[in-house]
């Protein structure tokens, strides 16, 4: 891309779990909990290295915050560029 102009394109596939709004902490907590020990999980590491995805298993905090960026990126370049859904 940076050969075609684009110095500042960045693009990359993240995934994370979600749960309803008001959902208690406790339960967010363990869900968290109970995710990373997954992610943790020797198997579960394995393939996803060899996947060659990196698993971050940020707290519900930063995730949040991520999530929250990501919109409003996306939104700007749906805006910027006309993008639509048909």
């Amino acid at each position: 891309m940076m050969e075609q102009g684009m110095k500042d394109y960045e693009l990359y596939v993240w995934m994370g779990m979600l749960a309803p709004k008001g959902t208690p902490a406790p339960i967010i907590e363990r869900l968290h909990r109970e995710f990373v020990t997954a992610l943790r999980a020797p198997a579960v590491k394995t393939f996803m290295d060899t996947a060659a995805i990196e698993a971050v298993g940020s707290t519900p905090a930063e995730f949040g915050r991520f999530f929250r960026e990501e919109k409003v990126r996306w939104a700007k370049v749906i805006k910027d560029t006309g993008a639509r859904v048909d």
